[in-house]
């Protein structure tokens, strides 16, 4: 019996020729929905494919990737723009290993490089809907800038005068600095009293005390006393 042969398995390089990177390139912006993201998509891949074809380069992998973030650092980007770089290199790796043009080990380790680490912390899009109220010229943001500032004016101004009102009421004062006074009435009632207090001590009678001969035949009678109980008994 002849012997069966074996199906070649499928060499699954590490390095994009040019045809692969475009095909990759598109079945990732094939698979976004919002124009915004497409063109962005579109723009970080094109600079990375650009980058990588400027020098001669054997592989694509995780190191590749991690010398790419450190050339967009040195660009002195933000952060959101590296990340969102990375991102999209990250899908093309993806599309890359599912057309068969990358292995997986590779498309993994691309995959796991970490972006950069956002400094601060966001406060929200508070802005977003009054520019589209305001229109999207500049006189228009600068209106919605000045009422956005007054809303928030007045409600600090809100928040003092609830405090102070809080403040009133637990006898701490007030924001105009006044103190609790006492009428002339309530010290008048409160002289009076410390006067009596200090009359009836002075007019109070002292304690009798027994000198130390009393305190002796006092002992002695107790002691004759207790002697003849004993001797009646």
């Amino acid at each position: 019996m002849p012997p069966t042969k074996q199906p070649e398995s499928v060499d699954r390089s590490a390095t994009l020729s040019i045809p692969e990177q475009d095909q990759s390139k598109a079945s990732v912006l094939n698979t976004l929905a919002s124009h915004h993201s497409r063109r962005s998509y579109e723009y970080a891949i094109e600079r990375f494919i650009a980058w990588y074809c400027s020098e001669p380069r054997l592989t694509f992998n995780r190191s590749v990737v991690v010398k790419y973030r450190s050339f967009l650092e040195r660009l002195s980007l933000s952060a959101a723009t590296i990340n969102l770089h990375l991102s999209a290199i990250r899908r093309l790796a993806d599309e890359s290993a599912e057309s068969g043009w990358l292995s997986p080990e590779h498309a993994i380790g691309i995959r796991r490089v970490k972006g950069v680490k956002r400094l601060g912390r966001k406060m929200g899009n508070w802005l977003t809907r009054n520019l589209h109220r305001g229109g999207n010229t500049k006189m228009g943001i600068l209106s919605c800038v000045v009422q956005q500032l007054r809303r928030e004016r007045e409600s600090a101004q809100k928040q003092i005068q609830r405090i102070d009102e809080a403040l009133a009421a637990l006898g701490s004062g007030s924001s105009n600095g006044t103190s609790r006074t006492m009428s002339a009435s309530a010290r008048r009632r409160i002289s009076l009293a410390q006067k009596a207090r200090w009359a009836k001590r002075r007019t109070a009678k002292p304690k009798r005390t027994i000198s130390a001969a009393g305190r002796k035949r006092i002992a002695a009678a107790q002691r004759a006393r207790w002697a003849k109980v004993k001797r009646s008994g």
